[in-house]
């Protein structure tokens, strides 16, 4: 069994790199946004999304956190991250993920608008970037995790184009 996530963050209300990246990606098992979106949950482009609320986020009725819960068994945990201080490393959210039931084994999250990935005791941390306004030397970007029976695949994509720019594989522990 493969399933296959998308993720994104940070569109502050910029629809086109959001539509592209749907209509490229239809085939994916899930979309996850890690707040900021800026657009209603009524939103056409949002009625698919599971969304988290970012700190810009403050007028839409999206939750805080998301718990998604993939086949295989892993559990994901979207945050924005503002809360847990993600511009200063994954120290603080590392902490959060041990409160959590169940804990994830992977987490996605946004707010810094810098693409990451690493792992940190067998816990998957994901930054997809930022679809519209990116604050590092990447273009404009979103994710994709492929999880297989044995490994996580990780795929960053230019939102202009939709091409893989940096990737990632880790065993499954």
């Amino acid at each position: 069994m493969i399933t296959e996530i998308m993720i994104v963050s940070d569109n502050h209300g910029a629809t086109d790199a959001l539509a592209k990246m749907l209509t490229f990606h239809q085939e994916a098992d899930y979309f996850l946004h890690c707040g900021d979106s800026n657009l209603q949950p009524e939103h056409p482009l949002m009625t698919n999304i599971i969304c988290v609320k970012g700190n810009t986020d403050f007028r839409y009725n999206y939750p805080f956190y998301q718990h998604v819960q993939l086949p295989m068994g892993e559990n994901i945990w979207v945050t924005h991250g503002h809360k847990q201080y993600v511009r200063y490393g994954v120290a603080e959210l590392m902490n959060d993920t041990q409160s959590q039931n169940p804990t994830p084994n992977i987490v996605l999250y946004g707010h810094s608008h810098c693409v990451n990935v690493e792992m940190q005791a067998g816990i998957l941390f994901i930054n997809p970037g930022s679809i519209a306004e990116p604050r590092d030397s990447n273009p404009p970007s979103y994710a994709k995790l492929t999880v297989t029976s044995d490994a996580y695949k990780i795929e960053i994509y230019r939102a202009a184009d939709n091409t893989v720019f940096k990737e990632w594989q880790f065993p499954k522990s």
